[in-house]
């Protein structure tokens, strides 16, 4: 729903219908996108006596916005690489950022720094990272980068080599073109450690 003022005669009151089906609490945002710029602003918040509002407490909280340039992620994701957040410039000076990396827009635990290594649970799965700006007398403020779909490591096509190699799986006879008699596709475990035979190392 969107407001604006009747510049003709300088006046202007807007109406917002909200039908509410049980009660409820309701917060209720309204923003200026492009300022008040400088002088008073009044709200008010009114009702009647045969109104479902009528004798509700009620309160109302006013804060400056904060703004941001755009925020990006460096990195490509797939398994065992790393993603590294890069917040932009936030003002006014002196905002507190936090992170949260996201797998298919739910959170992950304990990713809460600027750089993230996609794991196994990852892969075929997007990432993202959401980035949440607060200051005093502001508002918080968050925005998340756009999704990005986790890869398994990249496998060297050329080599074959009798070497073993950790790589996720059972153990099992290395076979040409980096398969296994037991596994499917070969992907490194750093996380638990687990071995197989493979004849290629895994290259980020």
């Amino acid at each position: 729903m969107h407001g604006t003022a009747n510049m003709a005669d300088r006046s202007d009151t807007d109406y917002y219908k909200i039908h509410v089906t049980s009660a409820v609490k309701l917060g209720i945002n309204v923003a200026f996108p492009n300022g008040l710029g400088t002088g008073d602003a009044y709200i008010s918040v009114y009702g009647y006596e045969y109104d479902a509002t009528w004798g509700k407490t009620h309160s109302l909280a006013v804060g400056r916005a904060l703004s941001h340039t755009k925020v990006t992620v460096v990195g490509t994701p797939k398994f065992g690489g790393q993603l590294t957040a890069r917040p932009g410039t936030w003002s006014p000076s002196g905002v507190t950022l936090s992170y949260q990396w996201l797998r298919d827009g739910r959170t992950i635990a304990a990713a809460t720094g600027t750089t993230y290594r996609p794991t196994l649970t990852d892969i075929s799965h997007t990432i993202s990272v959401r980035i949440t700006g607060k200051k005093s007398g502001y508002l918080t403020s968050s925005v998340t980068t756009p999704r990005q779909k986790a890869s398994p490591a990249t496998l060297r096509s050329s080599c074959l080599s009798e070497t073993p190699v950790i790589l996720f799986g059972a153990r099992s006879s290395p076979v040409v073109g980096g398969g296994s008699s037991t596994e499917g596709p070969l992907v490194p475990d750093h996380d638990t450690g687990r071995a197989a035979f493979g004849v290629c190392a895994p290259h980020w």
